[in-house]
C-alpha cells in the first residue's frame, strides 16, 4: 500500500479499522478527502459493521461533491448503527 503522509508508518493488513480511521480521518480534516477515501475503503474491507468508517466516508464523499454516494454510505452507516449521531449530520 502507498505511503501517505500523515505522521505515521505505512499501513499494512495487520492494522486495525481504528488506526485505518485515524489516519483516513487525518487527511479528511486536512482538506484531503479524495485521499482518505481509499483508507476509509480499508478500514469498512477490516469491519463491514463499522459505522462510524461509513459515516466519514460518506462526509468525505460529501465534500467532494458526490452527494448521491454521501447519502449512501451515510444511511449504511444508520442503519448498522441507527442512534449514531455522525450519519444524521452527515446526511
Amino acid at each position: 500500500m502507498q505511503h501517505l503522509d500523515v505522521g505515521r508508518p505505512p499501513l499494512t493488513e495487520t492494522q486495525s479499522t481504528a488506526q485505518r480511521l485515524r489516519a483516513a480521518n487525518a487527511l479528511a480534516w486536512r482538506g484531503q478527502p479524495r485521499e482518505a477515501i481509499p483508507l476509509y475503503d480499508a478500514a469498512i474491507a477490516s469491519d463491514p459493521s463499522c459505522a462510524e468508517a461509513f459515516a466519514f466516508r460518506g462526509l468525505a464523499y460529501r465534500r467532494m461533491g458526490d452527494f448521491q454516494q454521501a447519502l449512501a454510505d451515510c444511511n449504511h452507516a444508520l442503519q448498522l448503527a441507527p442512534p449514531f449521531a455522525m450519519g444524521h449530520v452527515s446526511r
